[in-house]
């Protein structure tokens, strides 16, 4: 992804932060499907890299909805419909980059 999709500014993060949340809810519809995963893939590998380059002292996690990926089979019967699979995120995938402490996920009952 350019440069111009994403902000990254400079700040102090205070002591009682316990968690660094970066991505609030991944949606990428303006790209092919494979590009967005893969480049969004990337670029949290990367930028995670940075902030525990910076900052050792925080959890870092990645915002996600917790969508199965495209090419998961699990995609058609545990996402609510099939559109959440097209968004770009990639719930397992994200979180297993090594620099992701622990998973989140924001659920909405009221529309799943």
């Amino acid at each position: 992804m350019s440069a111009g999709f994403f902000a990254v500014t400079s700040c102090h993060i205070a002591a009682t932060i316990i968690v660094v949340e970066f991505i609030e809810k991944g949606i990428f519809r303006y790209l092919s499907i494979h590009l967005i995963v893969v480049e969004l893939q990337g670029w949290i590998d990367e930028m995670s890299s940075f902030v525990k380059l910076i900052d050792k002292k925080h959890l870092l996690t990645v915002g996600l909805e917790g969508f199965y990926g495209p090419n998961d089979p699990k995609s058609s019967t545990v996402n609510p419909e099939l559109w959440a699979s097209r968004l770009g995120s990639d719930f397992i995938r994200n979180s297993k980059i090594s620099n992701i402490d622990f998973a989140s996920v924001h659920i909405y009952p009221d529309h799943w």
